[in-house]
């Protein structure tokens, strides 16, 4: 398995972890009502950011040609989805609105604290590289013999 397919399978798993601990706390307060909302908004905000995840994927591949098109269409597909589902909230469920928002603003944050704790590892590892190879010099400088720096 690769790296970034190992950091999604995290991601994914603190996703759950965390609706079941949301879903729990509404059910344990009493507040049984508000668990659809809850489940479509984490669903939703899933693949919410799972598609915007592969746009990028597709667009770093692409042509610059079809880069405009498909950006709006990607933009509109998203939309499209939120609306859907909100059409499908208000029709089906009972103040749910609110749970759905909680629900769907669960997922960036988790994606937030996995990409902060990934960026405190790299510069944690970066450091101790440093210190490991004694530093290092800016581009494109290079020492010479007599101990002067050179470009």
């Amino acid at each position: 398995m690769k790296n970034h397919e190992f950091r999604i399978m995290v991601i994914l798993s603190h996703i759950g972890f965390s609706s079941l601990l949301l879903c729990g706390m509404a059910y344990n307060y009493g507040g049984i009502t508000l668990i659809p909302g809850l489940i479509l908004g984490i669903i939703a905000g899933v693949m919410y950011f799972f598609h915007l995840y592969y746009q990028i994927e597709r667009l770093t591949n692409s042509p610059k040609k079809t880069a405009p098109a498909d950006l709006r269409w990607g933009w509109m597909a998203r939309f499209s989805l939120l609306i859907i589902i909100l059409i499908f909230l208000g029709r089906h469920l009972d103040g749910g609105y609110s749970a759905f928002v909680v629900g769907f603003f669960t997922t960036p944050t988790i994606l937030f604290l996995n990409a902060s704790f990934l960026i405190g590892q790299q510069i944690l590892e970066a450091k101790k590289n440093h210190k490991k190879t004694g530093g290092h010099k800016p581009w494109g400088m290079v020492e010479r013999k007599s101990g002067g720096i050179s470009w």
